[in-house]
């Protein structure tokens, strides 16, 4: 067979009988639909002396070990008189008689946990368990060679080296501990927090709940660091995790004395379906019977809480000898220093082809939900499935969420009330698109008639006649200032001239007149600050998202580093980025409409030709330019005719801004591009 197993610690310790009665209850009623059909009962019976010492000191103090000897090896002579010790490591320590043999005594490796004992519920009866998972014990007894030897040297070298590893990890964990008590016993004082134990009570939550949580809370990082309190005490002092831990004393072995009468040893079951979690040894409740095929021997059946079902049959092992190893089982009073050693007999647990057809029929008189089966599936994946799919459902357990199943006229009834309230939330889509306008528009009067009168407060936000004064010198350029004297307003050769500003004096030279000194500087001023806003736009859409500081506004503008203007048009047409006090973000539609409004109010009539690459120079995809001019309160045609040569859109300034849109334009927009609306408009 090969098996080396470890039994494994961890189930809560229980009496003689399992740790759930209603498991056991739903385990017997599943066996007791065989009764029926199976053989003769057969009494299961330990040696005499075991019986007698379990019968007189109780099962539940009582500590069970598994030791797997090699088959060949006279355990009766070399253990006879030995002294076992098992914390803080696994020693041997044999008889005079047996100091020529060299044998090995550790853990097993192996952390499988499909090895247990079974014993009778009753003295002498005929159903057995295996005792709580926290009183086993697993461990190997093999005869020490010069191979095996320095294997075993170097295994326990590095085990030493981990459990060293271990001890600073722990010292470190508790210094980092008591350093986290000390700093929030500090701030607490300095900021006046009350502790958890007010905070509860103030709750109304009961202080019992979190007794593990106060003590920690309570913990100032002076003395010992206190223990969890719901840590359940055995008797003897013992802590009910594992009876086991904590037993620094030797302990006597002594070979316990066998009945011929009886059967040859203990039952010993062995579970070869899969790894076997420790919470479900005590899950399983078998019963003996006669073999069939030899009356001496002994078989069992029954099941298991996990898959009620399944039918578990247990057979005795005839070869274990071809494996070279053999099982003892050893147990011991916790409050005595002897421990009784006797021979295991293994039983093969397999699960049958049979099912337990009275507890399916029970089972599916029961209404059932989808939320039950699915538990079912994952309880029995969990046991008895292989490991990736128990890695699945571990996962899945992880990453689940309660679910809770509502009657369909109350989730009816949660829904209208949840759209009334998110009817009565909505907000009215003219008055938001209003509040957009305002937001990136400049300020415009609603009530205007004459188009020159909608931005008159909008142009005094843009640049105020103050500001302009204190920037004259930046914002005049001689070669412009010339031209509006001369009254020609022909593009000086010494500038050259972008799509916007071309289209602004083409619509002056249509209408030339003679301009005096002072109209001719205002012209400059003004046309200065429509130059100075095209270079804000233009560094405001490089890279970088837009984001920049004052000062480098200033440096792209030219302008000097203490300018108004320019520290205005920052706080006006950046906004701010969280996280960050000195920069701020650029704002592309607001500037935009900024530069399209005193644009316009550069010409005579409010209105100008603008070629469609002023729309590439601007950065804005096809179709921008006009939707903003629209928005501004423009009337926006493109002339056609053999005279046209390079596209062009014609705008003027006619009406104020139209923020609420009626619902026939909004479907005509809607259906004009956009993704997965056709191709546009052509």
């Amino acid at each position: 067979l090969g098996l080396r197993r470890k039994f494994t610690a961890g189930l809560p310790n229980i009496p003689a009988r399992p740790a759930s009665s209603i498991a056991m209850a739903a385990a017997s009623s599943a066996m007791d639909a065989m009764e029926d059909r199976m053989p003769e009962k057969a009494p299961v019976k330990l040696p005499p002396d075991m019986d007698n010492i379990l019968m007189e000191g109780g099962p539940e103090n009582a500590r069970w070990l598994v030791l797997q000897v090699p088959h060949d090896l006279d355990w009766v002579n070399v253990l006879s008189g030995s002294r076992l010790s098992l914390e803080p490591e696994p020693q041997l320590h044999l008889p005079e008689t047996a100091q020529g043999l060299k044998i090995g005594f550790r853990t097993l490796a192996d952390n499988l946990g499909s090895v247990f004992p079974l014993l009778p519920m009753t003295s002498g009866g005929h159903k057995v368990c295996p005792p709580p998972a926290a009183s086993t014990r697993g461990y190997e007894l093999f005869c020490i060679t010069s191979i095996a030897e320095k294997a075993d040297a170097t295994a326990r070298a590095l085990e030493e080296q981990d459990r060293q590893m271990q001890k600073r990890l722990e010292a470190v964990a508790a210094r980092n501990r008591r350093e986290a008590a000390q700093n929030r016993v500090e701030m607490r004082k300095r900021c006046g927090i009350s502790p958890l134990s007010k905070v509860l009570q103030d709750m109304g939550l009961p202080l019992d709940d979190f007794r593990d949580a106060l003590a920690e809370d309570a913990w100032d990082g002076q003395g010992d660091e206190p223990a969890p309190v719901d840590v359940a005490v055995a008797p003897g002092g013992q802590s009910r995790s594992d009876l086991w831990t904590g037993s620094q004393v030797t302990f006597h072995v002594k070979v316990a004395n066998t009945d011929n009468k009886s059967d040859s040893g203990v039952p010993l079951g062995l579970w070869r379906m899969s790894r076997l979690p420790p919470e479900l040894y005590s899950a399983f409740i078998l019963k003996a019977y006669r073999s069939n095929s030899a009356r001496e021997q002994i078989e069992f059946m029954g099941c298991s809480e996990a898959a009620p079902k399944m039918v578990i049959e247990g057979t005795h092992v005839r070869n274990l000898a071809a494996s070279s190893i053999r099982y003892l089982i050893g147990f011991n009073m916790i409050t005595s220093k002897r421990l009784w050693i006797c021979e295991g007999d293994a039983y093969g647990l397999e699960r049958s082809s049979k099912y337990n057809e009275k507890r399916i029929k029970e089972t599916a008189d029961v209404p059932k939900t989808g939320e039950d089966y699915r538990e079912a599936r994952m309880a029995a994946t969990h046991t008895f499935g292989i490991a990736a799919n128990r890695a699945k459902v571990t996962r899945h357990q992880e990453k689940r969420q309660d679910r809770t199943f509502l009657e369909i006229g109350d989730h009816m009834s949660s829904l209208a009330k949840r759209v009334r309230d998110l009817d009565a939330s909505k907000l009215d889509s003219s008055k938001v698109a209003e509040e957009t306008a305002k937001s990136i528009l400049p300020s415009w009067n609603p009530e205007a008639v004459e188009p020159h009168q909608i931005y008159t407060d909008g142009l005094g936000e843009i640049a105020s006649a103050e500001m302009m004064e204190a920037e004259k010198d930046s914002l005049i350029q001689p070669a412009m200032l010339s031209t509006f004297r001369a009254g020609s307003f022909l593009a000086p050769a010494s500038i050259t001239l972008n799509g916007l500003e071309a289209a602004v004096l083409q619509a002056r030279a249509r209408s030339p007149e003679n301009l005096s000194e002072k109209e001719a500087s205002k012209l400059a001023m003004r046309w200065g600050v429509m130059h100075l806003l095209f270079q804000m736009y233009a560094f405001g859409t490089r890279g970088r998202g837009g984001v920049s500081r004052a000062k480098g506004l200033c440096a792209a503008l030219k302008l000097e580093l203490d300018s108004q203007l320019a520290y205005y048009w920052f706080n006006a047409y950046y906004e701010e980025v969280v996280g960050h006090n000195q920069e701020r973000s650029f704002v592309t539609k607001k500037a935009l409409a900024a530069l399209l409004v005193w644009a316009l109010h550069l010409t005579p009539g409010l209105g100008f030709d603008i070629p469609m690459t002023a729309e590439a120079e601007l950065r804005l995809p096809a179709g921008q330019l006009r939707m903003t001019l629209e928005n501004i309160g423009c009337s926006v045609t493109s002339p056609s005719g053999k005279h046209i040569i390079n596209p062009m859109l014609r705008v003027k300034l006619t009406h104020p801004p139209k923020p609420e849109e009626d619902g026939e334009s909004a479907k005509k927009r809607s259906r004009v591009g956009g993704r997965g609306r056709g191709r546009g408009r052509k």
